[in-house]
């Protein structure tokens, strides 16, 4: 029921999917258990090759507590500086900024602005960037 009720960002996979060509992606959820995995597999979350996933349910912990944040950290194996979150909630972004992030708040009623905000830091960051 819960997977269902997600609603697919168009313009949010297409750039996940282009973005999985030359970064390295993770996905960080505060989820129910089995959540992610039936939402990958009905097309709600991209299906693309992510270097690690961290969901609440199996860590224990939910964003915004630190501790799920050191967890996602850790297993990036990326220096805080160079990891960029995005996420709908401003106090996730505080807590991700607090410990170096680069962060970006995502609009789910301006989509297009969003992964646009993002094309845009990347842009600066990778050269090769082709998104």
């Amino acid at each position: 029921f819960y997977t269902n009720a997600f609603i697919s960002i168009k313009d949010t996979h297409n750039l996940i999917h282009k973005l999985s060509i030359n970064f390295p992606l993770g996905l960080f959820s505060n989820t129910e258990p089995e959540v992610i995995e039936s939402s990958i597999k009905l097309g709600k979350i991209p299906n693309v090759a992510y270097k690690t996933i961290v969901a609440s349910c199996y860590e224990g912990y939910r964003k915004p507590d630190e501790k799920i944040y050191l967890i996602a950290q850790e297993r990036s194996g990326f220096d805080p500086k160079n990891i960029l979150f995005t996420d709908d909630k401003q106090e996730n972004i505080d807590a991700a900024k607090a410990l170096g992030w680069q962060t970006l708040l995502f609009d789910t009623h301006n989509p297009i602005n969003s992964t646009d905000l993002i094309r845009e830091y990347l842009s600066k960051s990778k050269d090769d960037y082709t998104a």
